[in-house]
């Protein structure tokens, strides 16, 4: 019965919607903040392969090796493959010159430099 009449009160009713916009919107955020954390490191792992000149350095093998090695050392990870080394190679040199970049996805520093 208390079930019954706890369902019928509409502050209890409005207070469970607010709950569950408040989760939803919750889970947007993490779901950002991850997208901006990954956009972070692909944008990082791209300037270092600049910043290193790996390819000069290492040859066109290395991506593959780069590749590998990362799998191996981070198993289940994905977006690791060859292919996206070279986009995140390109997204870096495509949005270096765009001085708003860095700071709109924030602190870019690598410890490497």
């Amino acid at each position: 019965m208390a079930n019954k009449l706890l369902k019928a009160d509409p502050v209890y009713s409005n207070w469970l919607g607010e709950i569950k916009q408040r989760y939803a919107q919750s889970q947007l955020k993490a779901a950002l903040q991850v997208n901006q954390e990954l956009l972070q490191f692909y944008w990082r792992l791209g300037r270092d392969i600049i910043l290193l000149e790996a390819e000069k350095r290492w040859g066109t093998a290395f991506y593959t090796t780069l590749s590998n090695d990362l799998m191996n050392l981070l198993p289940g990870v994905k977006g690791l493959s060859v292919k996206n080394l070279y986009y995140m190679k390109r997204f870096f040199l495509l949005t270096r010159e765009n001085e708003n970049f860095p700071q709109a996805v924030g602190n870019l520093d690598s410890p490497y430099f």
